[in-house]
């Protein structure tokens, strides 16, 4: 069976009621030993964190050239409650980051130099906002 009958069985499981979950549970099982179940032991060591970051039961471990990837789920909240903020957030960020020195050599290092300023102003984001709830605001 070539990869599009199997994409055409998928859709039609799909059409059934499939669901990821369900894919997952099938498959993470199917690949497991002893050396995967130390990733996901070491995966769930260094980065669960409930509410935050988690680990299903199931779960899939992609080796790579010096490491793996684990699957794992990231909670994200409703945009939609703090859409004001978030646009705050971004303002501040383009601000700090066009402050930032232009002779800086990389994106990335000027994304880094100008990190702690991005922190101090999201601290005082955080500040105003309690400040506004105590007051009623």
């Amino acid at each position: 069976m070539n990869r599009t009958e199997r994409i055409a069985v998928l859709n039609s499981l799909f059409d059934a009621g499939l669901t990821f979950a369900d894919c997952v549970n099938a498959y993470a099982p199917r690949q497991q030993s002893e050396s995967k179940a130390a990733v996901i032991a070491r995966a769930r060591e260094l980065h669960e964190d409930e509410g935050k970051l988690e680990f299903d039961d199931h779960v899939i471990v992609s080796g790579a050239e010096r490491g793996n990837y684990v699957m794992a789920w990231v909670w994200v909240d409703d945009v939609s409650a703090d859409d004001q903020d978030d646009k705050r957030t971004r303002t501040n960020f383009d601000r700090i980051l066009a402050e930032t020195d232009p002779r800086t050599s990389t994106a990335a290092a000027q994304i880094a130099a100008a990190a702690p300023l991005v922190a101090a102003a999201a601290a005082r984001e955080d500040e105003d906002h309690e400040s506004y709830t105590e007051k009623g605001v």
